[in-house]
């Protein structure tokens, strides 16, 4: 009862307001607006708290995929979004934690801008741009509903576990985050948190390979650089090539039963005992035989390292 619209067919101008000190997000529906709504404005714009409610029968006739309509959502004096549909942009201005959700949701481009902090995923774009205060999740809540605060680290891995941009970039100015060859890292490059590359560039001081960071499923032949020390649980969740450097000790264990998901080749030398230890061949099964994990243990790795392994190349597939 406290949402009104304005329409301006002068202006092809469609305002729906709200009062701005409502604590919660109000749902519109597009089925509500007038009549023909869509042939009459070019730009609608929301001022207050208000959220379009997605349901599957208006954004199916209104826009399947895209909307060809301007929308400027003025939420709250510290939150305010655009969607720009003649480049599929969505916009975020404002500052602190930001909870209004936008649409479309499903994009080419999400900015997020200079002064918010946190974000919670809310749909996805193609190409994600960052401003120099974000750092995704600072908190959680169990289910118990234990409140839990996180580090900028696993505010990433959380904020892009089940989501992942095809290019990234990310304000230099920003203390968190750092962009090599598309990768995500921590600032200083010491952990990669994502690549949506299937055959990524390390920065040389890669120390750690984060869970879950090789988003596209199926990499060609990473060669991880001399100095890296750590694989994380899940790091290796894919299909590939991988070469470990004989500096690369601290290996989680990975799952060698049940269904197997990835067609995998693990290449180290027979001087890191470590990775020996962990690393095991795993067989295909009846529903996936290609689905293997094959492990190649070498004598050298002069062939990826020419300035780091001694030089006696030969090689024994376990």
């Amino acid at each position: 009862d406290d949402v009104k619209w304005v329409m301006d067919t002068n202006a092809k101008t469609l305002t729906i307001s709200r009062d701005s000190s409502k604590e919660h997000a109000e749902s519109i529906s597009l089925l509500d607006l007038p009549k023909n709504w869509e042939n009459l404005v070019t730009k609608i714009i929301l001022d207050g708290p208000l959220e379009f409610w997605e349901s599957g029968e208006q954004f199916e006739k209104y826009w399947p995929d895209k909307t060809n309509i301007e929308i400027i959502c003025n939420y709250s004096e510290n939150s305010t979004w655009t969607y720009d549909p003649k480049t599929d942009t969505i916009t975020l201005s404002g500052s602190g934690t930001w909870y209004p959700d936008w649409s479309p949701d499903h994009t080419e481009n999400l900015i997020i801008g200079d002064g918010i902090t946190t974000l919670f995923p809310n749909g996805s774009a193609r190409h994600l741009f960052c401003g120099k205060d974000v750092r995704f999740y600072d908190h959680f809540f169990d289910p118990d509903g234990t409140e839990r605060h996180i580090s900028s680290l696993d505010g990433a891995l959380k904020f892009f576990s089940g989501w992942a941009p095809e290019t990234i970039e990310v304000d230099p100015d920003n203390p968190y985050y750092s962009v090599y060859d598309n990768g995500l890292y921590t600032k200083d490059y010491s952990q990669l948190i994502f690549t949506p590359s299937t055959s990524p560039n390390f920065p040389p001081n890669l120390k750690v390979i984060s869970p879950g960071a090789f988003k596209s499923g199926s990499m060609n032949t990473c060669i991880f650089p001399w100095g890296a020390t750590t694989l994380k649980k899940g790091a290796l969740n894919c299909s590939g090539t991988f070469v470990l450097p004989d500096t690369m000790t601290d290996i989680a264990p990975y799952k060698v039963d049940g269904p197997q998901y990835y067609r995998r080749t693990i290449i180290f030398s027979s001087k890191n005992t470590a990775a020996a230890k962990v690393l095991k061949p795993i067989a295909g099964g009846a529903a996936a035989p290609n689905a293997e994990t094959r492990v190649i243990v070498m004598d050298s790795l002069a062939e990826y390292y020419p300035n780091q392994a001694p030089s006696q190349p030969s090689s024994q597939p376990v």
